[in-house]
């Protein structure tokens, strides 16, 4: 009789031990993350043209003699995982997009002296030989993104899809004389122009996660995004993009089971 009951209570001691086993291997991620992030960005525009003559000149004009420009992207990022796979994503962060003109040589005049006035000599080292504008609109970005991972383990594939609300602070123009000498004057001055102060700009990342010990997350993610409406309301307008490298860092405030 004893035998049998050591029998009994081994075996379901046995059981007991085979469905607990798994709750062990149950692994677990980070229900809310804060973190940092930095993206240097390729940023530029597409010309809108209203049709008209001038206006598709001007549109010419532009195309030839504006090129992109280095901008960036930067600020506080909050996730929200409702699982090892989905969650979303939101912030505040600060950016600068824009474009620029070429490095392109200037074109003085003749003109004919007459009473105080000197005629201008193209070759007077006093005078800038070559200019450059370079436009930067700075926004105030407040993204919603939907995130997806993929793969077990320490490093995982991310992906993300949203659209990020563009607030504008402020738009300038810089000018930078290069003169024959290889001096160089620069300058910055508020834009002349009013640009509209509210834009919406689709969002497409996808990268690779790293975890580290102690809530420790690091992520690198190319990502593209388009500004769906125009910056200006002209004749000849844009509508602004940018694709980076964003780089950042999180820290994990909530562990949840798998």
């Amino acid at each position: 009789m004893r035998k049998i009951l050591f029998l009994i209570v081994f075996i379901s001691g046995s059981l007991f031990a085979q469905n607990e086993a798994p709750n062990l291997d149950k692994s677990t991620y980070n229900k809310i993350l804060i973190g940092l992030s930095v993206s240097p960005d390729y940023t530029y525009r597409t010309l809108l043209s209203d049709g008209s003559a001038s206006s598709d000149a001007i549109h010419e004009y532009r195309n030839e003699t504006e090129k992109a420009k280095i901008g960036y992207t930067l600020g506080l990022n909050f996730n929200y995982n409702f699982s090892r796979k989905f969650g979303l994503r939101t912030g505040v962060l600060f950016s600068n997009k824009g474009y620029q003109t070429d490095l392109g040589g200037l074109i003085f005049g003749d003109q004919t002296p007459r009473r105080s006035f000197e005629p201008v000599d193209p070759n007077d080292p006093s005078l800038p030989a070559r200019a450059k504008n370079i436009y930067n609109h700075y926004y105030l970005d407040i993204p919603l993104k939907v995130t997806y991972k993929m793969g077990k383990g320490k490093i995982r594939f991310i992906s993300s899809l949203g659209i990020t609300t563009n607030i504008l602070i402020k738009s300038t123009v810089k000018t930078i004389f290069e003169y024959q000498n290889g001096d160089k004057n620069k300058s910055t001055n508020s834009a002349f122009e009013t640009y509209n102060q509210l834009n919406f700009s689709p969002i497409i990342s996808f990268g690779i996660e790293s975890s580290l010990k102690n809530n420790h997350i690091i992520r690198i993610e190319p990502s593209f995004n388009y500004g769906l409406l125009k910056i200006i309301n002209s004749p000849v307008t844009a509508k602004l993009w940018s694709a980076g490298i964003n780089f950042s860092y999180y820290f994990g405030l909530k562990k949840n089971l798998n």
